[in-house]
């Protein structure tokens, strides 16, 4: 990254190229008055392509691509006026999707979805302003239900569901709805009993107030 090679300096549109210290070009960048205006591509020392974006003005406008060093795209997304904007798709290295998210004017807005590797559903999210929504949803890697988390329009977490991989629950945590605090803590064993229950003061931000383990609970059935 240590040599320059101007072409055109004198004139408005230049193509600006850098080199990495071997001879072998990092960059190439189209710029007018000293800005990135057109494309500009980054490569990996083997000169393949690591980052290809387009500007206006000297912003993020248009198409933008990462690549992975064997060639694959790594991630793929879309910008206007210097904010990403759309879909943004990310890959595996061996191709296989990552995750698809979408945003607006820079802000993550919509469905994300995340993968695992072998193509089957991570998570399932929803976001408005950059934050959490609705519901988010974890699957295991065989497509079972691993969690769901409830949130409230204001974006606060309302109820946490987890689950074992035969499909029992395994936590239940309720939250306050106007404040956010964990007041209700409901632990199970994977056949479904009952094995601790926590209570907890949502005016004293956290205290216990009731921890029952399955020992304590028994006594009380």
């Amino acid at each position: 990254m240590t040599n320059k090679d101007k072409s055109q300096e004198d004139q408005m549109l230049v193509k600006e190229v850098e080199y990495y210290s071997n001879g072998s070009v990092w960059k190439k960048t189209d710029q007018i008055d000293n800005k990135n205006h057109g494309q500009g591509t980054v490569y990996f020392h083997n000169g393949r392509i690591q980052m290809m974006a387009n500007y206006v003005n000297g912003q993020l406008h248009g198409k933008y691509l990462m690549m992975y060093e064997n060639g694959s795209i790594w991630v793929e997304s879309s910008y206007k006026n210097g904010a990403e904007d759309g879909a943004c798709r990310v890959y595996y290295e061996n191709g296989n999707i990552k995750s698809v998210s979408h945003y607006t004017s820079g802000v993550l807005d919509g469905e994300k979805i995340e993968y695992y590797p072998n193509g089957s559903v991570k998570e399932i999210s929803n976001y408005r302003d950059n934050s959490l929504v609705n519901r988010q949803v974890t699957y295991f890697n065989d497509g079972s239900l691993k969690s769901i988390k409830y949130y409230t329009e204001e974006g606060s977490v309302n109820l946490y569901l987890s689950f074992y991989p035969n499909g029992e629950l395994n936590k239940l945590y309720k939250y306050e709805n106007d404040t956010g605090f964990l007041i209700n803590k409901l632990h199970y064993d994977e056949k479904g009993k009952l094995v601790l229950w926590t209570q907890l003061s949502p005016m004293k931000k956290g205290d216990t107030i009731l921890h029952l383990n399955a020992k304590k609970l028994k006594k009380m059935l």
